[in-house]
């Protein structure tokens, strides 16, 4: 069940240990202790039969030598070939890996559909055995049949279904991508961040980073983007904080009739719930007015009149990596 990287067996080197004499036989080592008359000690455990390696290597090597001779030296030959392709595929995934996989504050993996499904098995088996290793301390608990069911889960990507595998790895499914999290790995954000006016501010826990700056009238208001909001400055409190949603929260989106729960604004543009409690609110007093990435709130938009206006920019991804 180890797959390449099992069949390679222990690289010569592997950062910090360098092991010169792996691929040396033991009796070749013994042999010319011998002639140069060093001294040398045995491991006793290396002869108890408790562990399952000296079994193997007790037990069964004896009598598959007695079909070929030369086994330990084809296997060693196995692991030679079978490590030097294993160093193409792990390139190939890394490069498959950054054109299909987005981490998300709180460690989760957000997997872009339609181009995982373009890639080859092997490909698709080993990046998500590669995310499982990141997510999990412990990732041998998940083996070749939960990873074939991930991979089905994003290839059939039903949206809003949800898969459960062994020590909490979740993925949910939405219409083009997966996301794939620990739940216990998966911290939901609290407290509040002051925004300062000029200025930015940093929060890479959560990989976000803000700008605020204040412009005349005089300035073309830019075509709203996800990453930008304009406001009216003097219909806002200040100071401006930073928060993440709470239950119970509420804003009357632009251009709505009245106030809404957040929840049910990010329901109603299909914002994936693995993502809801990671979107950032800027909050002015006690009020919402901007869900970045999304909406401002109608009552602090640029109006004909308005004099000052405060320019607020978002940087996603930005600061560490999970």
């Amino acid at each position: 069940g180890g797959g390449p990287a099992g069949l390679s067996g222990i690289p010569v080197i592997r950062s910090p240990f360098i092991r010169p004499l792996i691929t040396t036989s033991r009796d070749d080592i013994i042999r010319y202790l011998k002639t140069a008359s060093i001294p040398w000690v045995v491991d006793s455990s290396n002869s108890q039969r408790a562990y399952l390696r000296n079994r193997l290597r007790l037990d069964l090597l004896p009598v598959l030598k007695q079909y070929n001779p030369r086994i330990v030296n084809r296997l060693n030959e196995l692991a030679e070939m079978v490590g030097a392709e294993n160093e193409i595929l792990k390139e190939q995934t890394r490069r498959l890996s950054e054109h299909v996989v987005h981490w998300r504050s709180g460690g989760r993996a957000v997997v872009q559909c339609a181009p995982y499904r373009a890639a080859p098995l092997a490909l698709q088996r080993r990046l998500l055995r590669q995310l499982i290793d990141t997510l999990l301390p412990f990732p041998d608990v998940v083996g070749f049949r939960h990873v074939e069911a991930l991979r089905q889960f994003v290839l059939t990507g039903t949206p809003g279904k949800r898969l459960t595998l062994p020590a909490g790895i979740i993925g949910e499914s939405y219409s083009d991508t997966v996301f794939i999290w620990h739940r216990h790995s998966a911290s939901v954000p609290s407290g509040s961040w002051m925004l300062p006016v000029p200025g930015k501010i940093d929060l890479p826990e959560f990989q976000i980073r803000l700008y605020a700056d204040v412009v005349t009238s005089d300035v073309r208001v830019q075509e709203a983007s996800p990453n930008s909001a304009y406001l009216d400055k003097e219909r806002l409190q200040a100071p401006l904080t930073v928060r993440f949603p709470q239950p119970g929260d509420r804003f009357q989106p632009l251009g709505a009739p009245g106030r809404k729960k957040v929840k049910d604004f990010f329901i109603d543009h299909k914002v994936p719930r693995a993502e809801r409690p990671y979107v950032p609110l800027v909050v002015s007093g006690q009020e919402i007015v901007w869900v970045v990435g999304y909406r401002i709130a109608d009552a602090c938009k640029v109006r004909p009149e308005t004099r000052w206006i405060l320019r607020l920019r978002y940087d996603v991804n930005h600061g560490k990596q999970a």
